[in-house]
């Protein structure tokens, strides 16, 4: 799987910086005027790409989350987590609640 950042792109409206965690660490940061971030992931995985044009181009994070803006391409090792994440709808629902 790919991680996208598309669930924070509203929230940290401008990306400006982004950084990569070492091995055992958080996948990196994403950077905003307003806010740092760690980005993190709801499985576990073996870390097989990153993104480098996120590192010259941080901003994609937020114009192309889906597409150019990807983070990380895992292995998944531990699917547990799916079980709890929201699809965009409801995490739009729960913005929109004041989250």
């Amino acid at each position: 799987p790919l991680v996208s950042a598309s669930w924070d792109s509203s929230v940290l409206s401008s990306g400006i910086n982004a950084e990569y965690g070492d091995a055992g660490d958080e996948i990196g940061t994403v950077e905003s005027v307003k806010a740092v971030g760690d980005v993190g992931c709801p499985v576990g995985g073996i870390v097989q790409a990153v993104n480098e044009l996120l590192l010259e181009k941080p901003g994609i994070v937020n114009s192309s989350p889906e597409d150019e803006g990807w983070i990380a391409e895992l292995e998944m090792t531990d699917s547990s987590g799916l079980e709890n994440l929201m699809n965009e709808e409801a995490y739009r629902a729960y913005l929109a609640d004041g989250a």
